[in-house]
Formats: structure tokens, C-alpha cells, sequence
């Protein structure tokens, strides 16, 4: 069996949200953390690339997305 990885795009209001949140994680509680927070965020997205169907279906009121999934790393 073959599993073809995923490409994803990050969108400008995506960059713009975690350099945000990234950024009061520094202030608030240091830049381990917020170097933690970013690794994760790496994490994550190598992890939805490589496996894209992982996580549970998720429907949301206030998201508009369709298959939306729910993901957590219990690390």
C-alpha cells in the first residue's frame, strides 16, 4: 500500500495567527514555551501532510468546513 504525503499551504491569516500567539507566549511565559508551541505547531502539520483522514470527524456551528477533524496528541 501506498501513502502519498500532502502538501498544505499555510494562509496569510494563519501566519499572522500563530506569529501572534507565538509572540504573547514569549511575553507571558518565555520563549520555551512559545519554541514549544511552534514545534507543536510543526508537529501537527507533518502529521495531518503525511496523514490527512487522522482524527476524529468534527461538525461545528461556527466553522464552515466540510470533514472537519478533531486531533489530539496525547504526548
Amino acid at each position: 500500500m501506498s501513502i502519498s504525503k500532502r502538501t498544505l499551504r499555510a494562509t496569510i491569516a494563519f501566519d499572522a495567527d500563530v506569529e501572534l500567539i507565538s509572540g504573547y507566549l514569549d511575553e507571558l511565559a518565555g520563549p520555551e514555551v512559545s519554541d514549544r508551541f511552534l514545534d507543536n505547531i510543526t508537529k501537527t502539520l507533518t502529521h495531518i501532510a503525511a496523514f490527512p483522514s487522522s482524527g476524529s470527524l468534527h461538525h461545528s456551528q461556527t466553522a464552515n468546513i466540510e470533514d472537519l477533524r478533531m486531533y489530539r496528541d496525547w504526548e
